[in-house]
Formats: C-alpha cells, sequence, structure tokens
C-alpha cells in the first residue's frame, strides 16, 4: 500500500509571496545584518569576539555573560539555513571564519 503522506527535502519548499515571504526577506535583509552587528559589540552580553579570546587569537577576556554563547549559535544556524536555501556564498563567508575559529577552540574543564 502506497503511503498517503511523503517527506520532502527543505530546499524543495520556499515562500513565494505574502506574509511569511516578507518575514524572510526582512529576516535576511535587515536582522540578520543588525544582529550580526550587536554580536560583535563589546558592551552586548554576547560577542563573538569571547570565541576569538577563547581559541588565543585575540587578546581580551570574556565579556558579557556566561551563557551569551547561545545567541551567537543561533545567529550561525540562520545562516546555514540561509545558505542551504539560497547557496549564496556571501553565507557561506560570514561563517567560514567563526567555523575555522571554532574548530581551535580549547575549553578549559572544571571551571564551574
Amino acid at each position: 500500500m502506497k503511503s498517503k503522506l511523503s517527506s520532502f527535502d527543505q530546499s524543495d519548499v520556499f515562500w513565494t509571496n505574502g506574509f511569511w515571504a516578507d518575514r524572510y526577506q526582512l529576516c535576511k535583509e535587515v536582522m540578520m545584518p543588525e544582529i550580526r552587528k550587536s554580536l560583535d559589540n563589546l558592551n552586548n552580553g554576547a560577542v563573538f569576539r569571547n570565541f576569538y579570546f577563547a581559541a588565543g587569537h585575540e587578546e581580551g577576556e570574556h565579556v558579557g555573560t556566561n551563557w551569551s554563547d547561545g545567541d551567537c549559535y543561533k545567529w550561525m544556524e540562520t545562516v546555514c539555513y540561509l545558505y542551504q536555501n539560497e547557496q549564496q556564498e556571501k553565507w557561506k563567508d560570514m561563517l567560514d571564519p567563526l567555523i575555522t575559529n571554532g574548530a581551535s577552540l580549547k575549553v578549559e574543564l572544571g571551571n564551574g
């Protein structure tokens, strides 16, 4: 018996017009660049710079809260989604330095 439902690839479906297509464009064109600016601002509670400090690639100390890295990861996750959907190199180019840096992170365990 053939199934009435079947799965599909995420890349087979995209917003073309209307409310959600408008929100997708807003996210891509306005929100993502503005959030990235915030994540590069050392006065923000969550900053990408902490990853570079932790990897020893830049001088400095951790700034912000101890749990703020989640905001950085959610931004990266969204860029992955945009890259998957659009295959535009600009999204990949935003991620590459963060991934390269992340691969060299050294975390000391047992610091609470």
